[in-house]
Order: structure tokens, then sequence, then C-alpha cells
């Protein structure tokens, strides 16, 4: 056999009539059933990543039961399917006989993130994004502590490996053409040989990535305000997607898409609609949906704005009313001031209409009553049929009154008959001046 394994291995396999090949481990199958192959043009053995076919038998059963067993023991969760988009190269610089390893797992045999990864990356992306690349500052933020922890207490939110059910390796190449260079023997020149050096990738692979925490917590800091999960599964999913895990991420290996759930779409789909009906009719069908808070809110925004614009539209209305019945003829302009103020009551304008509209009836009542006259009253019932023909008084009038009773009164206040006379025929002269007026004209002169 041309496997660097122990010899007792080696006969145990050969007696029984076991073939390497079939070893479905893939972690056994890379560390410890590594082909080795004479070079003879460099007179020494050399492993080759090459020859280190795929493994095809994933138990699913028990990746899914880690799953449930998970989300069993902490209720509390979330999960996240993300699928990277080109490669992945995880644990590229681990020990291996191939200058090249990949991480696996040691029981199962398969790839996976392991949780300090996953961890780690997302801890690097908030500090970057939040808090300019300073460490000292995100310990700043309380809910930087509650999610990750601190010297002085323990993070609440619970990291898991992320496992892979169905891998698919890549073989890759890396080509370094200075070797001599980095060496430190020679310049480097275009007549240094190459050395490609192989490397095992994971190409368009879809992982499980749970988080937990033992109770619900809800996070108020300046940068995160809400459900503790909801906030780290936000936040995690964005690093995955524009920050990258595992090596080589400079040049594009290590990114990964988001896989929605129905919900989170449903939420996606609504996020961008301004159709109130559509969303109404949703919010009917499905009124135990997990976001369904977060629906009713853009339902609520949505008419809001509506209103907002309807009523932006009604006031730019009015404003073109108002511009017309300035320019209306001033015998007109009464009856316009009044069909305003009645159609357009919501107006910010109605202030203005309100007050003009006084100014010209205060104008016409002054007109109408430029012909009253009290000089020539001979007593109250000349005044009072005076002030029947007239309209509402202006303070002309009410002066010309005032005069009026003073040089009426004096004449019969000592005369018991007239007098009282006199103050049955005033009822129309108390309604103008009130009775407290016409009271205190009556005292001053007695």
């Amino acid at each position: 056999m041309n496997y660097f394994i122990p010899k007792d291995t080696s006969e145990l396999l050969e007696k029984n009539n076991l073939e390497v090949k079939n070893i479905d481990n893939y972690y056994l199958r890379f560390h410890r059933f590594s082909k080795i192959n004479f070079n003879p043009n460099k007179d020494k053995y050399e492993f080759n990543i090459k020859d280190i076919k795929n493994s095809t038998n994933v138990d699913k059963d028990k990746i899914d039961k880690y799953y449930i067993n998970i989300k069993s023991i902490y209720p509390i969760n979330e999960s996240i399917l993300a699928t990277n988009n080109w490669r992945l190269a995880i644990g590229i610089g681990s020990a291996s006989v191939y200058e090249t390893s990949i991480t696996l797992h040691h029981i199962y045999g398969i790839p996976y993130i392991p949780a300090q990864s996953i961890k780690g990356i997302l801890r690097s992306f908030i500090i970057e994004k939040y808090f300019d690349n300073e460490e000292g500052k995100a310990f700043e933020d309380s809910s930087f502590r509650e999610i990750f922890g601190s010297n002085d207490q323990q993070g609440k939110v619970i990291f898991f490996d992320a496992f892979t059910k169905e891998p698919k390796f890549q073989v890759d190449i890396m080509n370094n053409h200075y070797q001599k260079y980095y060496n430190g023997n020679e310049v480097p020149t275009d007549t240094q040989n190459p050395n490609p050096i192989n490397f095992l990738t994971l190409k368009g692979s879809q992982f499980e990535i749970i988080i937990t925490t033992s109770e619900s917590i809800e996070l108020n800091s300046e940068y995160f305000k809400g459900n503790i999960l909801k906030i780290v599964k936000s936040e995690l999913s964005e690093s995955l997607e524009i920050f990258g895990i595992g090596s080589k991420t400079s040049v594009g290996y290590g990114y990964f898409d988001i896989q929605k759930s129905q919900e989170e779409k449903d939420l996606e789909i609504i996020s961008n609609s301004t159709d109130i009906n559509y969303i109404k009719n949703f919010i009917q069908k499905h009124p135990k949906h997990k976001f369904i808070e977060s629906i009713n809110n853009r339902l609520n925004f949505l008419k809001e704005e509506k209103e907002h614009e309807e009523l932006v539209k009604k006031e730019q209305e009015a404003l073109n009313k108002w511009e017309s019945i300035q320019k209306v003829d001033k015998k007109y302009k009464k009856s316009a001031l009044e069909s305003f103020i009645e159609k357009y009551s919501y107006s910010k304008l109605i202030e203005d209409a309100q007050k003009e509209l006084n100014q010209i009836t205060s104008n016409n009542t002054k007109q109408e009553n430029t012909d009253i006259d009290f000089s020539k009253s001979k007593d109250a019932k000349d005044i009072e049929r005076i002030i029947k023909k007239a309209k509402e008084p202006t303070e002309d009038n009410l002066k010309d009154l005032e005069n009026a009773i003073k040089r009426i009164y004096p004449a019969v206040m000592n005369n018991k008959k007239k007098k009282n006379q006199f103050f049955r025929n005033s009822k129309l002269i108390i309604k103008w001046l009130g009775k407290d007026k016409f009271d205190e004209i009556i005292f001053s002169l007695e």
C-alpha cells in the first residue's frame, strides 16, 4: 500500500481485504491514511492532496440529531442557513503532511466551522462597524459586553459549531513564483520556477449556524436596542455576507449568501411594499406571523404617510383657492370667504380667512350705520325707533347713544312718570350698551 500508516494497520487492512478508498470518514482519510508517492525528479516521497477522494457518506441523521438536541436544550434560539457563494478555505494553516489543511470534525469526519471562529468574526465585525476598530470603545458598550462577555462578566449568547450536510470539496492552488526570494536566497526574478501548492476548499456548501441564550434578553444601548438573539442574527448574517470567514477573504474566499425563511421573505416583501390593502389582507390571513409586530408597524407608517400626503394635497388646494379669493371683486369676497371657511376648515389659512371675513363684516356694519343720528332724539322711544332700523352698533354709534342718554335723562329723572316711561322704553338701549354700562351712565347722572 502507498499509504503513510502503521505497518500493523496496513497488514490488518490487507488481511481483511479492506481498501482505504472505502473509508467513509473523511477526517480519517485525510489525517490518518495519507497516500505517499515517490517523485523521481526530486528523488523523494511526496504527499499529494489531489489523491484524497471526496467522502460521499455523510451521516445526515447524526447532524440532524445534533441540531435537534441543541434546540431542545436551548428553546430560545435562532438559526441561520448560509451557503458559501464561491469557495471557503477554513483551517488551511493547521498542521498537516500536505502543507495545507482543512477543518474536519474528528467524529463526524465532515467539514465544519468552529463556534469560536463564528463568534470571533462577528466580534471583529461589530468592533469595526460600530467602534472604529477600537476594542476599548466596544467594552464601554453594555450590549457588547452582554453579547460577548468581558473580564468581569460572561457573555449571554452561546455559539455552536456549524456543519454542512453536503460538503462539496474543490481542490484549489496557491502558486509561489519566487520561492528562493521568500527563503532569503535570491532576488525575485522570472527565472525562478513556480512552486504550486494545492489545498482543499468547499464550494457552494450550506451550513446551519445556531445561536442561543438561556433566557430572553432585551438590549438597550447606543447601538443595540431590542432582542439580543435577533440583533446577533442580523449582525452575524451581515458579517458573513460582507466580512467573510476563514482564510483568503481578501481575494473572495469565505463569503456567504444567507437563506431567508419564508417569514423573512414575507417581511422583506412587505417592507418594500407601499400597497396598504395588500398588507391589510396579509395581516388578516397571517395574524400569528412571526414578524406581525413589524408588519403592523409598516402598515401604520404607510397610513400616516398617506394621511400626510393627502393633507399636503388638500393644503395646496386650499392655498390655490385662497390665492384666487384674493383676486375676487370686493362685493363677492364675503360670500367667497364664507364658502372657503366652510369647505377648508382643516386649513392653516382658516384663521386668516376668519380675520378677513370679520373685517369685511365690521366694515359693512360701519357703512350701514353711518346714517344713525341720536342727536335729534327727544326721548327713549325715539332712540329705540332708530336702533330697530340699525345693524350691529359701532363704537361711534355707542358713543353717540351715551351722549343722547346724558342729554335726555336729566330732563326726566325728576319726573316720576316720565322717568318710569324712560326706563320702560330702554330695552334696546340696554341691549346695545349692556346693563352694566347703562346703569353706570344713569348712576353718574343721578
